[in-house]
């Protein structure tokens, strides 16, 4: 018996995993593992977990025959695991006024010696965040929030994009019912008894509200399995709802139940182009249930949801997020990108007539922006290297205080470092003109003026 690797240096908060080879090569591989010091690292099938800085021996014994033992000599170190980098579980939030999210941050390796981090925001006004990743949304604007770890000065940024609350509204269609049985439903998914329930069964429907226009479905029963079963014991079924027109959806969130078959949801698609988050089915017959819901959102409103499933499962509860989305932020987002775009040649090249060139239909698109978009545009600060938004603001002052176009936003470039330094060598030269005489006070308001001059073509 021989180990591979036979001898290996490992740090503490790690492990190494040693091989067993034997001769013959059709020999027995049941052995034994031992260590000569679990104070510095212990064995537990083949997988060495060190302790303490020192030397152990391990030994794998065949069970067949005791004599033959194979060792690796381990040395355990217990240096400090530098920090390669970090990530967060989001790039980007959009969040209502006054709600909250939390970012997740994954520090590499897993097992570094310092995992501390550090979070910032760019403007706090707009999005704040805690020292857990937990952000609120302060104001209509956007924001950037960075993480950086203590160890390497690692960072990664999430943009955040504010907008009022949403406008949106939801029904909840609820398909419990007292159908205890796997059998039984046949006919009974029709809109009539989606939208109205069976009262007779404990199940609710839509409570009256005329949601479903018309449905189909194959494999379909209602009521059964305590809801609204699709699918056999060894087929998939699968549900389309047509919806009323004041019932379009955004959003859908969808709970099933197992009915014994231990089935999944294979997809929940509509009519426009959509993105699923899988949840998972609850207890059979749970009430609540137990299950976490299937998430899907829609690219515009859906008149038209489509379920399919791989085997018999319950369909317990559907709502349905419906209304105008605002799409402000992607809006915002948008047009900041297209005028970074639209005037990367110009400032690369200097030149103000090529920015002049694009700068009338820029303002054209952002007079078509909805008051929302054009909020959280202005709200937002001025930043080289923050999201779209923040650095479209930093190029706008740049452009309108060193080439005197129009200021279409309205922002100009009051809050950048040119506008800063302006007011202050005016306020020096107005002083100065107050305190001499009028021939030395025009002399320095020259030179003011000059050194102004110098100020802004060296931005």
């Amino acid at each position: 018996i021989t180990l591979s690797p036979s001898s290996a240096s490992i740090n503490v908060g790690s492990t190494l995993n040693l091989a067993v080879n034997v001769s013959p090569s059709n020999a027995s591989k049941t052995v034994t593992w031992t260590t000569s010091n679990a104070n510095v690292a212990t064995v537990n099938n083949g997988v060495v977990t060190p302790q303490s800085v020192g030397q152990t021996t391990i030994s794998a014994r065949s069970t067949i025959d005791t004599s033959a033992v194979g060792t690796a000599i381990i040395s355990v170190t217990n240096d400090p695991i530098p920090v390669t980098g970090v990530s967060l579980d989001k790039t980007s939030l959009n969040l209502g006024v006054g709600s909250s999210a939390t970012l997740v941050e994954t520090v590499v390796p897993v097992n570094a010696s310092e995992k501390r981090v550090i979070w910032s925001t760019s403007n706090n006004e707009v999005a704040s965040v805690t020292s857990q990743g937990v952000v609120t949304a302060n104001r209509v604007g956007s924001a950037t929030i960075t993480v950086t770890t203590i160890d390497g000065g690692f960072i990664s940024s999430a943009t955040v994009t504010v907008t009022e609350q949403s406008q949106t509204a939801s029904i909840v269609g609820s398909f419990y019912n007292s159908s205890s049985d796997n059998n039984g439903g046949d006919g009974g998914v029709t809109s009539g008894n989606l939208n109205n329930g069976i009262y007779a069964k404990n199940a609710l429907g839509f409570n009256g509200e005329q949601v479903v226009q018309s449905v189909s479905s194959s494999q379909g029963y209602f009521p059964r399995s305590g809801g609204l079963a699709l699918g056999s014991n060894s087929n998939g079924g699968n549900l389309t709802l047509d919806l009323n027109e004041n019932y379009h959806a955004i959003r859908v969130e969808a709970i099933f139940n197992e009915a014994g078959k231990g089935s999944t949801v294979t997809g929940i698609t509509g009519s426009s182009s959509s993105q699923m988050t899988s949840g998972t089915p609850g207890t059979a017959f749970s009430k609540p249930s137990t299950g976490t819901p299937y998430v899907v959102t829609f690219s515009e409103p859906a008149d038209q949801i489509v379920i399919t499933t791989s085997a018999r499962i319950a369909l317990v509860e559907l709502t349905i997020y419906y209304g105008e989305e605002d799409s402000s932020a992607s809006d915002a987002m948008t047009w900041a990108t297209d005028f970074l775009n639209s005037t990367a040649s110009g400032c690369s090249q200097s030149s103000k007539s090529i920015l002049q060139s694009s700068w009338s239909n820029l303002e054209s698109s952002y007079n078509n922006l909805s008051v929302n978009a054009k909020e959280i545009i202005v709200n937002s600060a001025p930043n080289e290297t923050g999201n779209a938004i923040e650095e479209m603001l930093a190029r706008y002052n740049h452009i309108v205080a060193k080439y005197g176009l129009m200021d279409f936003v309205g922002v100009g470039y009051q809050n950048s470092a040119v506008s800063k330094a302006l007011n202050n060598e005016m306020s020096i030269a107005i002083l100065i003109l107050i305190g001499s005489t009028s021939s030395v006070g025009i002399l320095i308001f020259a030179l003011m003026k000059r050194r102004t001059t110098a100020i802004i073509n060296k931005h």
